[in-house]
C-alpha cells in the first residue's frame, strides 16, 4: 500500500496522498514488527489491548517529553548534544514503559522486551513521520523524493534502532521485577541505560 500510494503520488502529482504516504511509510515497520513480537512471544499478560496502549501512549508519552525536555536543555547542535539527545529519548522511554508495566500481575523478562520494543516502535513510528515531514520541504518547494528517501532510511534502520534499545531495557527492568514484585531502579538497569542512550 505504501509503495501503491508513492507510485499514484509520483504520477498524478496529488498532494493530498502526501498524509497516506506519510503514516503508512512511517508506520509499516513498527507496527510489522508489533505485530510479530505479539504472535510470537506475548503471553496472558501481555493482551492486544496492552499492545496497542504501550504502543500509542508509551510512543506518543515519548516523543511529548523528549521534545520538551530536547528544548529545554539542547540548544546548539554538538557531539555533547546529541548525546543528551539519546539519554533523553531513553529516559522519557523508559519513564513511559516504567508507567505501564507499574501494576502488571506478574513480571519476566520476556514480557518486558515485548512490551519495551512496543513503547519503543511507537516512539519511532512518530518520530519517523515527523521527519518525513520536515523532509517534504525544502528551499525549492514540496520535495517527494527526500520524504520518500526519509521513510525508506528511517525504515531500514528501525528495527536496531529504538524498538530494540528499548526492548533492551524492559527485559532489564521487568527481570527485578520479577524478583521484587514491581520495578525497580538499580545498578544494572542505569547501567543498560547508559549503554542503549549512547
Amino acid at each position: 500500500l505504501w509503495a501503491a500510494s508513492v507510485v499514484v503520488t509520483f504520477t498524478t502529482g496529488n498532494v493530498n496522498l502526501v498524509p497516506t504516504i506519510i503514516l503508512l511509510g512511517s508506520f509499516l515497520v513498527p507496527v510489522t514488527f508489533v505485530v510479530y513480537a505479539f504472535q510470537h512471544y506475548a503471553d496472558q499478560v501481555v493482551t492486544a489491548q496492552r499492545i496497542f496502549t504501550a504502543f500509542v501512549y508509551g510512543g506518543a508519552l515519548g516523543v511529548l517529553g523528549a521534545s520538551v525536555l530536547e528544548a529545554a536543555f539542547l540548544r546548539q547542535p554538538s557531539g555533547l548534544a546529541y548525546v543528551g539527545v539519546g539519554l533523553i529519548e531513553e529516559a522519557v522511554k523508559l519513564a513511559a514503559l516504567w508507567l505501564l508495566a507499574w501494576r502488571l500481575p506478574r513480571y519476566t523478562m520476556r514480557d518486558g522486551m515485548v512490551l519495551g520494543a512496543t513503547v519503543g516502535f511507537g516512539f519511532a513510528a512518530l518520530e519517523s513521520s515527523g521527519y518525513a515531514f520536515n523532509a517534504l520541504f525544502t528551499m525549492e518547494g514540496l520535495s517527494l523524493q527526500n520524504l520518500v528517501e526519509t521513510e525508506v532510511l528511517r525504515g531500514l534502520l528501525t528495527p536496531v534502532g529504538h524498538g530494540l534499545w528499548t526492548a533492551i531495557l524492559g527485559g532489564v527492568l521487568f527481570r527485578t521485577a520479577a524478583r521484587t514484585g514491581r520495578p525497580r531502579l538499580t545498578g544494572a538497569l542505569v547501567g543498560w541505560y547508559l549503554v542503549v542512550a549512547l
